[in-house]
């Protein structure tokens, strides 16, 4: 069984409580990246925006149940990225970790999945830059 949460649909207030909301749920180790990408570019589908991107976040990598996890839930998220890219949605993983060795252990899986754009691999602490840094570069 696949759980799918929207913290904060588009239309709603800022002041929403999806802080709160986001501090009481947790992924649990069972994360189908692949068919949480398919069910956000269905839904910005539907939204009237030209520009659309998508902006997912990783401590590493897919792993749903066994039949999902390694080489075939990559394969799967390697699929969902390009199938959303094709419908002209923008797409970027943030992955992070504190250590450079994890970091550096795991990028070629993103690298794989995400084929080799729109990465952004570093500590928490640096994600603004670096998303300002790629999106500028693959936006031009």
């Amino acid at each position: 069984g696949v759980r799918h949460h929207i913290v904060k649909d588009f239309a709603e207030s800022p002041n929403n409580h999806s802080w709160a909301y986001a501090n009481k749920r947790w992924a649990d180790g069972c994360n189908m990246d692949g068919f949480s990408i398919r069910v956000a570019k269905n839904e910005l589908l539907r939204r009237p925006e030209k520009n659309k991107i998508l902006i997912t976040l990783s401590d590493g990598q897919p792993n749903g149940p066994s039949a999902y996890s390694g080489t075939r839930g990559e394969n799967d998220v390697s699929e969902a990225v390009m199938e959303t890219r094709k419908k002209g949605i923008h797409v970027f993983n943030i992955f992070f970790a504190e250590g450079k060795y994890e970091r550096d252990n795991y990028l070629p899986s993103f690298q794989h999945m995400y084929r080799n754009k729109g990465i952004i691999s570093c500590a928490p602490k640096d994600i603004g830059t670096e998303l300002l840094r790629i999106v500028r570069r693959e936006l031009k």
